[in-house]
């Protein structure tokens, strides 16, 4: 399933449901209606969010990559689901 964060606009494709926070299931077909993403205060920097941003397209290394540039701190172990769903939780914070 995919879903949305409303906050970040990223969008995430994940094996499990997934609740709480500022994501909600995203259907390609009803893009056009999801929440517009909350426009950043004016003291936060502008981030620029790719529309296509998957996680799951990304290798196990850029996922590491990503996650490090994030300081989000990943087990050595991680498979990619594991480290994908963390990812994600960093972001619900």
């Amino acid at each position: 399933m995919k879903y949305i964060n409303r906050e970040t606009g990223i969008v995430m494709d994940f094996e499990h449901k997934i609740s709480g926070g500022d994501w909600v299931e995203f259907n390609s077909a009803q893009s056009k209606s999801v929440e517009k993403v909350q426009e950043p205060k004016a003291e936060e920097p502008v981030e620029e969010v790719e529309e296509d941003f998957d996680l799951t397209k990304m290798k196990v290394a850029e996922l590491r990559d990503y996650a490090a540039e994030n300081q989000i701190e990943l087990p050595s172990e991680a498979k990619k689901e594991e480290i994908i769903e963390i990812i994600a939780e960093a972001f619900q914070g």
